[in-house]
């Protein structure tokens, strides 16, 4: 990656919503290309890191159908966050900002879901998920996720 004028990295470094974009762009420059790929996508407005390993890219190249990586976000008794692999492109039923294409067969999703009464329990007779009505998805967003793949399985993570 090649930046035109070295000042424009460190313009905006006291400015808050400067901040993720030089943050990338000193990562971008200092991290070696062996290290994976990091990626940004905009989901409701804002910007979502994402960072591929390795063998996430390599996995990912090979792909000849589409993947969803779905960012759960679960309210109900408690909040779970989780990561989720679908082999299918995101739902139409989605709102549009929800979700967006980040690589060639690669899509990445924001859920937040809800039950309609508390369950603490994984079984298979638990209270079944629906979306969650969110005014303000964007508050909910998460700031960064990690994918990787180990064994022959996608892994992620998220955070804020």
């Amino acid at each position: 990656m090649q930046i035109d004028d070295s000042r424009e990295l460190l313009s905006g470094v006291g400015d808050e919503q400067s901040r993720p974009h030089w943050y990338t762009q000193l990562r971008q420059l200092l991290m070696p290309a062996s290290e994976g790929q990091h990626l940004e996508a905009r989901l409701y407005g804002r910007v979502l890191h994402i960072h591929f390993s390795p063998a996430a890219i390599a996995a990912a190249a090979t792909l000849q159908t589409p993947l969803t990586i779905e960012l759960e976000l679960y309210f109900s008794c408690f909040v779970r966050k989780a990561v989720r692999f679908h082999a299918a492109p995101p739902s139409t039923d989605s709102l549009p900002d929800s979700h967006t294409r980040i690589l060639d067969h690669v899509h990445v999703h924001f859920h937040p879901v809800t039950t309609q009464h508390c369950s603490m329990a994984n079984s298979p007779d638990a209270p079944p998920m629906e979306t969650m009505p969110v005014t303000r998805p964007q508050a909910f967003l998460p700031r960064w996720v990690e994918i990787d793949f180990h064994r022959g399985a996608w892994i992620g993570e998220y955070g804020y």
